[in-house]
């Protein structure tokens, strides 16, 4: 779903209450079997050189060992998942913008599940959200570009019966023109 997580963002989703040293036990296991790929980022996405600790952090994306799972596990289609090095290149600045998103999604995630009167239902990033929103549009005719969310969570409050679904739309006013687009969109 995230395509690039963190040993941090696998600890808060899958992890919690382990140390560092076991989730980083199992990251390696899971690397030296294939199911993961780990990369490294040595320079921030403006070209300035990152400190050590972080140039020594990677992320993890799926290696096709780890699609296989998720694909047996799921109703995606085994085209939809990215489970290759030249599928999971990104550029740096797309690289830094989908991080933001998965800091958010993470975070949201793992700060419900503490909590009893509220329940996270489900997180949606923006590539499946743009699928469903062409196949939407298609079957009614429609032409022409539609606004999709960098992402998306739903959540649930039993209490009360209620559901609600919010999107996320992440922009970077460092990057040339962010706020212009958002405004414009």
């Amino acid at each position: 779903k995230h395509r690039y997580l963190s040993a941090e963002h696998i600890k808060q989703l899958f992890f919690a209450g382990k140390s560092d040293k076991a989730v980083q036990a199992r990251l390696r296991k899971l690397w030296a079997n294939h199911v993961l790929d780990r990369y490294y980022r040595p320079f921030e996405y403006d070209g300035t050189k990152r400190s050590v600790w972080q140039a020594s952090t990677p992320l993890y994306t799926l290696a096709e060992r780890g699609a296989e799972v998720i694909w047996d596990n799921s109703t995606m289609d085994w085209d939809e998942i990215p489970k290759t090095p030249k599928q999971n290149a990104v550029g740096f600045q797309t690289l830094e913008h989908n991080l933001v998103v998965t800091n958010l999604l993470v975070a949201i995630e793992a700060a419900v599940r503490d909590m009893g009167d509220v329940e996270f239902v489900s997180s949606e990033r923006e590539s499946p959200l743009q699928r469903t929103a062409s196949k939407l549009w298609m079957k009614e005719g429609r032409a022409g570009s539609w606004i999709v969310s960098d992402g998306a969570f739903t959540l649930s409050y039993p209490q009360t019966g209620q559901t609600v679904t919010f999107h996320i739309e992440v922009v970077r006013a460092s990057v040339r023109g962010g706020n212009q687009t958002l405004v414009n969109k």
